[in-house]
């Protein structure tokens, strides 16, 4: 048999509950750097207080990702100490005992005496997974055991800022669709939905919520034209925010550990260093945010992370580097970065619930904004009218009421922002709306004769949409599609022109926009 050291040979180690009550099922896995075929595999795990060994026959295996399940019979300290594995026909063991037991451990304890760990807010939460890894690369694993994370979390606590109150002028956030813009390769895929083609549509629906709130612009680091080598991606993701004057960058991933075992959110933030501390103090409590309204859509909720390069001082002040690229590299110029990663792909309860088709990716992305929103302190803008699109009539709506903004993107239509901004109404013009039953269409007019006599051919009338602005200060134009007899309206002089060239008849100013 040949001895491997687990420092050298072990990709990561993943143990899927840190404490647990006694009668749960434990889930362990163990992913090797070299060796990605394996013929048979044990495990062996010790309780510690009872000096028993219990040996973990072979469960699946993807790609040299072993996975081991077993449900512990006795409330005890357990520690993974070996590993045994047949590849290309020879036999090897894998000692974990030169790793500090800190990350290869659990708790198993009764029912009733079963231990939390305590977050940023003193507020018992449950506990975090543990991992054990080595090397470089993008591996799904955290590099701290639960107290020192917990540890992390309350000094953010202390420092973290207000994120409207230190800032100047609009909140630009960068949104970074995971995968997105490659030349060639790309992140995980499994029951037919790729990983980039999932941040993408996420991306567009945080950016579509985000674009309701005053003050803040939304820019993104990729697009899908774009062919960005994986050798440099990283570096150029963060380069695409900085040119754009980015305030943070939030890169949008799904999780994968290749066994389908692990379920759940979590996000990565800067680890607690004294270089641009302030990024990790805006990490923290924005991933905090965030995991807070994705959990709300049900999923789990892992908590906030941190992981760094042990021995490599990669920034200025001779500390150690973020592991994290993405991170890593926006830290340096001083802007805070997170990577949220939503749910895992190969997890079929989270695909099923979460990921399985548009309406389910564009909740993430609205959840995201959501939470982008709560830490910055964001508000609506007093007038504001919402655009969104309904794909099966291929039709628009307008808006100025945030809640049907809200319900009608869970029921199919895509959010598209802010359309434009409503003057008041002791101010303004009123703008009429008419509803015709048979079409399903919805009419907006200034011309008070128009609203009565579409009336009595059939239209229902619903009263002053919005105010046009008697300033004059923005033109909204109005199109006539005859194909559909469809009216779109824009306050975009290039997308009117644009339209006018594809068979839309443009019938010159609506009405006009505040801004």
């Amino acid at each position: 048999m040949v001895p491997l050291a687990s420092s050298n040979e072990v990709e990561f180690l993943y143990i899927d509950t840190a404490e647990m009550g006694l009668g749960a099922e434990q889930n362990i896995v163990v992913s090797l750097t070299d060796y990605k075929t394996v013929d048979d595999a044990s495990m062996i795990v010790r309780g510690m207080e009872a000096l028993q060994e219990i040996e973990l026959p072979l469960g699946t295996c993807v790609d040299g990702a072993m996975l081991f399940s077993f449900v512990p019979g006795d409330t005890d300290r357990y520690e993974v100490a070996t590993l045994t594995f047949s590849s290309g026909g020879s036999r090897y063991l894998v000692d974990f005992t030169d790793a500090d037991a800190a990350y290869r451990s659990f708790l198993v304890a009764s029912p009733d005496m079963q231990m939390f760990s305590m977050d940023g807010d003193g507020v018992c939460a449950e506990p975090e997974l543990q991992v054990y890894t080595e090397g470089d690369g993008e591996t799904l694993n955290q590099d701290q055991s639960i107290e020192e994370g917990v540890a992390l979390a309350l000094g953010a606590d202390s420092r973290a800022r207000s994120g409207q109150s230190e800032r100047k002028g609009d909140l630009v956030v960068a949104l970074d669709p995971g995968h997105v813009g490659m030349a060639y390769g790309g992140g995980a895929a499994s029951f037919g939905l790729t990983e980039q083609t999932a941040t993408w549509k996420i991306a567009q629906a945080c950016r579509a919520v985000l674009e309701t709130y005053k003050g803040v612009t939304v820019v993104y680091t990729v697009t899908p034209a774009d062919k960005l080598s994986p050798k440099t991606e990283l570096v150029a993701r963060v380069n695409s925010a900085v040119r754009q004057n980015a305030d943070v960058l939030v890169s949008l991933h799904l999780n994968s550990t290749g066994t389908g075992v692990a379920h759940g959110a979590e996000v990565w933030a800067p680890y607690n260093s004294g270089y641009n501390s302030e990024t990790h103090a805006v990490g923290v409590e924005l991933g905090k945010n965030i995991l807070a309204r994705l959990e709300k859509l049900g999923l789990y909720n892992r908590g906030v992370k941190f992981k760094w390069l042990n021995g490599d001082r990669d920034y200025p002040d001779g500390s150690n580097g973020d592991y994290y690229g993405v991170i890593r590299e926006a830290r340096k110029h001083g802007l805070p970065a997170i990577i949220v990663e939503h749910a895992f792909l190969d997890n079929y309860g989270d695909f099923s619930k979460f990921l399985s088709d548009d309406a389910k990716l564009r909740s993430l992305g609205m959840a995201d904004a959501q939470g982008i929103v709560n830490y910055f302190g964001l508000t609506m803008g007093e007038g504001t009218v919402y655009r969104l699109y309904y794909p099966p009539m291929l039709d628009h709506h307008y808006t100025t009421d945030a809640n049907e903004y809200r319900v009608l993107a869970t029921r199919g239509w895509i959010q598209e922002g802010v359309a434009w901004y409503s003057a008041k109404a002791d101010q303004g013009k009123p703008v009429y709306r008419l509803y015709h039953p048979g079409t399903k269409d919805h009419h907006y007019t200034m011309d008070r004769n128009e609203y009565d006599t579409l009336a009595r051919r059939g239209w229902v009338q619903e009263n002053v949409a919005w105010y046009s602005d008697p300033n004059k200060s923005v033109p909204v134009y109005r199109l006539y599609y005859p194909a559909t007899k469809d009216h779109h309206y824009t306050k975009d002089a290039y997308e009117y022109k644009v339209l006018g060239t594809r068979g839309w008849i443009q019938e010159g100013i609506a009405w006009y926009s505040t801004e």
